[in-house]
C-alpha cells in the first residue's frame, strides 16, 4: 500500500489468471549448492524461487486506487472514508497522485494491462460525489511507466513518472493540463531508478529514488540527490544509499510536513511488495548527511480481504 499527503491510496487483492509462457525458468545460482547447511539453504531458496514463479504465472495482484476528502490532525492517518476506483479484471490501477486546478481535482495513476505487460499513465477527474467519467490515458511510452509524481515550478506543471526501463529519470511538462504532456528532458542518465520523488527544503531541491543501478536493490536501497532547481543539474549525495532497509527504503508518495515534522513515506517490502507504508521522520537533511526515523506503519488491516 502507498499513501501520500493528498489523501489518495493504492491497495491490492489477488486475481487468478491463466498461466502463460515457459513454466520452467532458469534456476538462480544460490539453489545449485550442495551439502550440509548449504543444502538446507538451497532447499529454502528453491522454495522461495518456485513460489515466486508460481505467483507470477498463476496469480496477478490486482491493485486499485482510492481518494477521500482532505483531512488533518490525528484523522490524517486514519484510513477510512475512501471511495475506490476499481479496475476491470484485465488490468490494475496503482500509484495515485492528486492534482488540483481551478477548483477541480484530478487523480493520476498507473494503468497496467496484464496482456501488454506495460504500464501507462492515466487520469480521471473526481469531486466529493465520486469519480467523473472514465479514466483517460495521458502518457505512454515504448517502456513501462508508473508512479506519476507531479510538481509545479515557475508556473509550469511537471510529471516525473517512473520509467526505469529507459535507464534515465525523465521529466515531462504539461502542455494542456491534464491530458497533454511533452518530454522536457532527462534529469539523470544511466540510472535505473524507481519512484523518483522531488521536494524542496532548506533552500535546496531534493530527490529520492530507489535502486538506481541496473541490477540494483529497488526495494531495499534508497538514494538521494540534490540541486538548486528541480530541473537540475542534480548531484549525488555522498552518503548514498542513505537508507538500506527493505522495511522502509522504497519511496511511497510525496514527502510532506505534518505538525512541523518532515515525513517521508516508504514501502515495507519485507514480506511482499507494497505490504505496508512506513512514515519516516526526516531528522537530518543536508548535502553531507541524512538521517531518518520510522514513526508509524500503515498496513492493509483496515480493509478486510486486502493483502
Amino acid at each position: 500500500m502507498r499513501f501520500n499527503a493528498q489523501n489518495s491510496i493504492t491497495g491490492s487483492s489477488t486475481l487468478r489468471v491463466a498461466a502463460s509462457g515457459d513454466p520452467r525458468p532458469a534456476l538462480p545460482a544460490e539453489i545449485l549448492a550442495y551439502g550440509g547447511d548449504g543444502f538446507l539453504a538451497s532447499v529454502r531458496a528453491l522454495g522461495r524461487h518456485l513460489s515466486f514463479k508460481f505467483r507470477r504465472l498463476c496469480i496477478e495482484e490486482q491493485w486499485y486506487v482510492g481518494v477521500r476528502s482532505r483531512v488533518s490532525g490525528a484523522e490524517a492517518f486514519e484510513l477510512k472514508a475512501f471511495y475506490l476506483l476499481n479496475p476491470p479484471r484485465d488490468r490494475f490501477f496503482a500509484d495515485p497522485f492528486v492534482a488540483e486546478r481551478e477548483g477541480r481535482s484530478y487523480l493520476f495513476f498507473e494503468e497496467f494491462v496484464f496482456a501488454e505487460r506495460r504500464g501507462v499513465i492515466s487520469c480521471i477527474e473526481f469531486d466529493e460525489q465520486g469519480f467523473r467519467g472514465a479514466p483517460s490515458v495521458v502518457l505512454e511510452a515504448p517502456y513501462h511507466l508508473s508512479y506519476p509524481f507531479l510538481f509545479e515550478w515557475e508556473g509550469e506543471t511537471y510529471m516525473l513518472p517512473e520509467c526505469r526501463a529507459s535507464g534515465c529519470i525523465k521529466l515531462f511538462r504539461a502542455v494542456e493540463f491534464p491530458y497533454r504532456w511533452e518530454f522536457a528532458g532527462d534529469l539523470l542518465e544511466n540510472l535505473w531508478a524507481v519512484d523518483a520523488t522531488i521536494f524542496e527544503h532548506g533552500g535546496s531541491f531534493w530527490m529520492f529514488a530507489g535502486g538506481v543501478k541496473k541490477n540494483g536493490k529497488i526495494d531495499s536501497e534508497l538514494f538521494l540527490y540534490f540541486a538548486d532547481t528541480p530541473l537540475g543539474p542534480w548531484h549525488e549525495h555522498p552518503a548514498n544509499p542513505v537508507v538500506a532497509d527493505v522495511c522502509r527504503a522504497r519511496p511511497a508518495g510525496k514527502v510532506f510536513t505534518h505538525e512541523g515534522l518532515l515525513i517521508r513515506p516508504g514501502q515495507n517490502c519485507s514480506q511482499s511488495y507494497g505490504g505496508a507504508t512506513v512514515l519516516n521522520r526526516i531528522d537530518v537533511l543536508s548535502r553531507e548527511e541524512y538521517r531518518e526515523t520510522p514513526i508509524k506503519s500503515l498496513g492493509p488491516e483496515w480493509f478486510p480481504g486486502r493483502r
